[in-house]
């Protein structure tokens, strides 16, 4: 039975389709990891019933364009990366940026394997799962094919001529001056982010910036999904569900969201 239809005796003596899948490799992630990893997650998925396209990134935005212009929504029904988070943040963006990205969601599924300094989706994915992390676990959640919905954060820049769209977190200040200026000593791996971190400490730096958020403030889980509905809470006499924070010129040392 497949939908809730029962299959007759020749639809049954068919294969399924398999699952087309393509994969994305930085063959620079993780000071050369990504090509390592997918060698070994290569294994298991060439063993699943899966039709495999595997295309290494050959510069900066190469997934993004892939994604936003010449991807179909009836291509693939997996996109899979092999890199760390900035690789997934380039297929997010390129698939979210586009006009029908709706048709995307429905028909697509992102997923990921760790293959570069920073992997923090897909430790993510695995550690809600109650799996361990590893480059075989990743890989097994692809091929067993369940799909898990996550929320995103759209942000506008104010020098960005197209939204933004976090799957993580939105962190400036220290945490974003240690992520993005220790790409120069990206050779070092993972170690970079210590290394710069101490250094950053030693010779500490002040943030200085506006900070406006208006907003509803979220008292709890029960109120975010009441209030999406509609609000149908009162507040405390003292309590507004609207917020307001001003911080006109303010020193931040970290900011995260």
């Amino acid at each position: 039975m497949v939908g809730g239809h029962i299959l007759s005796g020749e639809d049954q003596e068919k294969d399924p389709p398999k699952r087309k899948v393509l994969v994305l490799i930085n063959p620079f992630g993780g000071a050369g990891a990504a090509a390592r990893n997918w060698e070994t997650a290569r294994a298991l998925m060439e063993k699943a019933y899966i039709d495999l396209d595997v295309l290494f990134t050959e510069r900066a935005q190469h997934a993004y364009d892939m994604c936003n212009k010449e991807l179909k929504p009836e291509d693939y029904d997996s996109i899979v990366t092999v890199s760390g988070d900035g690789l997934i943040f380039e297929v997010v963006n390129g698939f979210l940026n586009r006009p029908d990205w709706h048709d995307f969601r429905q028909k697509v599924t992102i997923g990921c394997i760790p293959g570069g300094t920073g992997n923090g989706l897909v430790k993510s994915i695995l550690s809600n799962s109650n799996e361990n992390y590893g480059v075989l676990e990743a890989a097994f959640k692809i091929v067993k094919g369940q799909r898990k919905l996550i929320d995103v954060n759209e942000l506008t820049g104010e020098y960005e001529s197209k939204k933004i769209y976090s799957f993580l977190c939105v962190s400036w200040a220290i945490i974003g001056d240690i992520d993005i200026n220790s790409e120069v000593i990206r050779c070092c791996g993972a170690a970079r982010f210590t290394v710069w971190g101490v250094w950053r400490l030693m010779c500490m730096r002040r943030y200085r910036a506006d900070f406006i958020y208006r907003g509803e403030r979220i008292r709890n889980r029960l109120t975010q999904l009441e209030l999406s509905d509609g609000p149908t809470i009162e507040p405390n006499d003292n309590e507004s569900l609207i917020s307001q924070e001003e911080y006109k010129n303010h020193t931040f040392l970290h900011f995260i969201a």
